[in-house]
């Protein structure tokens, strides 16, 4: 079974967006180990942003590819002979 290019490019875009919404949620996470220091708390929060930010954006483009170029079975097949007895 092959799939389209742009099929398997919105697969990725949706499993590689999902590690990144979990890595930035991991580091926002991280902010509460030393909330004393202000500069790390303001670098972790900054880097969990942009990075559930790219991490939203990645889920919402493959999303959006994989609706367009999705394949067109739905386990129906179309050259099979309807015969009336």
């Amino acid at each position: 079974m092959t799939e389209s290019s742009p099929h398997r490019d919105g697969i990725t875009l949706r499993i590689l967006g999902s590690f990144f919404l979990v890595l930035g949620l991991l580091v926002l996470a991280g902010i509460f180990w030393h909330p004393t220091d202000v500069r790390a708390v303001l670098v972790s929060a900054a880097s969990g942003i942009v990075l559930g930010g790219i991490g939203g954006v990645m889920v919402f483009v493959g999303r959006k590819v994989d609706r367009t170029t999705a394949p067109e079975s739905n386990g129906t097949t179309t050259d099979s002979a309807v015969t009336d007895s």
